[in-house]
């Protein structure tokens, strides 16, 4: 099993687990992330250019939650500004 985490001041900002399936040392090998997405990776290429694969598949997860958060903020700055009009 091999887990990709970012943290930002202690709190998990986002984490991806693979496991591998099939392959080793000099070889292909296959891995299932833990949304059930497909990697191949060359097994010499080493762990970081795994967890570059596996970062790839975050920008989808990140983007989401940053428009979520914006959407989170305009609501309250709206809230805000209409309690100071009152």
């Amino acid at each position: 099993m091999f887990t990709v985490k970012i943290e930002v001041n202690g709190g998990l900002l986002y984490a991806r687990t693979a496991n591998r399936l099939a392959g080793g040392p000099g070889e292909l090998c296959l891995y299932v992330t833990d949304d059930g997405k497909f990697i191949e990776h060359n097994y010499d290429a080493g762990a970081p250019a795994l967890a570059v694969r596996m970062l790839a598949s975050m920008e989808n997860v990140l983007s989401a939650n940053h428009t979520a958060r914006i959407a989170r903020w305009k609501r309250k700055m709206a809230r805000i500004a209409e309690d100071d009009n009152q």
